[in-house]
């Protein structure tokens, strides 16, 4: 699991973090397990009401899903908010904006309505080799 870094929701319980709107073309990084880098978001303005979020993956993350669900997961979901979020724990399967993107893939990209506030939450993988004895 993936979120886009900012503040936490929470201070236990939960690491799932939202962020202020950077406005257009500032990244915004994506942290994955609360401490790994695994790539990065942007921001394009199409108009004054939408906003399209640009997801790039690197150092080997992919998008996935949940292997034990028998249909196909909304691996990127998007919450925008007018003012600083409750603090409690994020319902992200009740996220407003949410997508199901190719497992593999390495980039996409939704649009949302321009606010102030966001939390991004993505379903990654990170491929490591396994060893069988």
């Amino acid at each position: 699991t993936a979120w886009g870094d900012g503040e936490p929701y929470v201070e236990q319980g939960n690491w799932g973090t939202y962020f202020a709107y950077p406005g257009p073309g500032v990244e915004v990084d994506i942290l994955a397990g609360q401490i790994m880098y695994a790539g990065y978001l942007t921001f394009e303005e199409l108009d004054e009401e939408r906003v399209e979020i640009t997801v790039t993956l690197e150092n080997g993350f992919v998008f996935y899903y949940d292997v034990a669900d028998t249909e196909v997961d909304d691996n990127l979901k998007v919450q925008d908010y007018d003012d600083i979020p409750p603090a409690e724990n994020p319902a992200i399967g009740l996220f407003d904006w949410k997508v199901s993107i190719e497992p593999g893939s390495t980039t996409a990209t939704i649009e949302v309505p321009v606010n102030n506030y966001y939390g991004v939450h993505l379903d990654v993988a990170y491929p490591a080799e396994c060893s069988v004895e």
